[in-house]
């Protein structure tokens, strides 16, 4: 599959050596929703705020040269550069991710499957079959244990404090279908689902425990706690900027036709 992509790729990127528009086939191909639009162009960035194999590829290049197929956790890249400027560099990219056939989504489902019952009839630990079989970085050396840890990466948050492994079900998206009905120690049976990358998995997954809802305490929750007083700090910050931002401006409403509700008051003089 990977396979298959290079050479879309490369097939791509001949045919940008041969004349066809860089940014013609970036709209037409590309899987990256903030780019393909404007032709694969990306704003002004350092290295440092790159995917390593991407920034490497992308240091190598002159002016309007395009790299070789670069992966990254995102997929497949080629890259041209447009502009440098200082340590920032200008580039557009074309990115694509591994397609699956019928059969091969199947294969994966059927692998499952048979893993899944080994677990069951106890033959295998779920935590052994993790250090064994997966292919997600984030959980596969702790047993399979899911953590936040591709999201705060995803964000560039590098603090560990934020990490955690207990989730609302709003936060676990679609794969909250396939664990509605599993009681602790339960393992699911395989489905489909995709990272926040949007690269597809195929999964199965074992509940491990269902924290009923709770008054917070500083103990199990200090995390939500912390972060709803952030938030509150932030709000009232706000507030106190807006009102004095409000005290030098006049909004005015015709009495006959005021059915306003403003939050703050002091809008209206």
């Amino acid at each position: 599959m990977k396979q298959r992509t290079r050479e879309r790729l490369l097939e791509m990127r001949e045919r940008i050596l041969s004349g066809t528009r860089f940014d013609m086939l970036a709209r037409m191909y590309s899987m990256d929703p903030g780019s393909a639009l404007q032709g694969g162009e990306m704003d002004f960035m350092t290295l440092e705020q790159l995917e390593k194999p991407f920034a490497e590829a992308l240091a190598a290049l002159q002016v309007d040269q395009i790299s070789g197929v670069v992966e990254t956790v995102y997929g497949f890249h080629i890259i041209q550069l447009i502009e440098k400027r200082g340590n920032e560099y200008k580039c557009r990219h074309i990115l694509l991710r591994p397609t699956f056939t019928d059969y091969e989504l199947a294969d994966d489902m059927a692998t499952l499957d048979s893993l899944r019952t080994e677990i069951v009839e106890q033959r295998i630990s779920f935590e052994e079959a993790a250090v064994k079989h997966s292919d997600d970085k984030y959980s596969k050396q702790n047993g399979g244990l899911v953590t936040n840890h591709e999201l705060l990466e995803v964000y560039g948050a590098n603090d560990t404090s934020y990490s955690r492994t207990a989730f609302y079900k709003d936060e676990l998206g679609r794969d909250y279908t396939y664990m509605r009905s599993l009681q602790p120690g339960d393992v699911s049976l395989p489905f489909q689902s995709a990272d926040m990358r949007g690269n597809t998995l195929t999964k199965i997954i074992k509940l491990i425990e269902i924290i009923p809802s709770h008054a917070a305490s500083l103990a199990n929750d200090y995390l939500q706690i912390e972060q709803s007083a952030l938030q509150y700090k932030q709000q009232e910050e706000f507030e106190k900027w807006l009102n004095k931002k409000i005290s030098a401006m006049y909004v005015f409403i015709d009495p006959s036709i005021d059915t306003s509700d403003f939050e703050n008051k002091n809008w209206i003089k």
